[in-house]
């Protein structure tokens, strides 16, 4: 498969629907995707070794598919479409990586 080894991918302000292909980079450190319209993040789940997302200005409402992404050190997600900032926060804490995280402009409720 092409870009099995590709380590940083930017595909910012695409008007991408999807992260499909992005199943196929196990080896994935770095991923930028703001500004697009992505609204699902399950592919993610395949990148192990994901340390940094900028997935910001997308539809995203989950982050459940996060919780298998181990690495991540840094997550921003402003401005997309997250309704719940408990069940955000409790997959999140579980990430022993992460140090940065920005859920700015969501639609939130505690």
């Amino acid at each position: 498969a092409p870009f099995t080894s590709l380590e940083v991918l930017s595909l910012s302000d695409n008007e991408l629907t999807s992260l499909a292909g992005i199943r196929n980079m196990p080896h994935l450190t770095s991923l930028n995707v703001n500004l697009n319209r992505i609204a699902s993040l399950e592919p993610l789940a395949h990148c192990p070794m994901l340390a940094h997302l900028y997935a910001s200005n997308n539809k995203i409402s989950s982050v459940a598919p996060l919780a298998a992404c181990r690495n991540l050190a840094s997550i921003s997600l402003y401005r997309n479409q997250i309704p719940s900032l408990e069940s955000t926060v409790g997959t999140l804490a579980r990430l022993p990586k992460l140090a940065e995280l920005d859920l700015a402009s969501n639609p939130c409720a505690l």
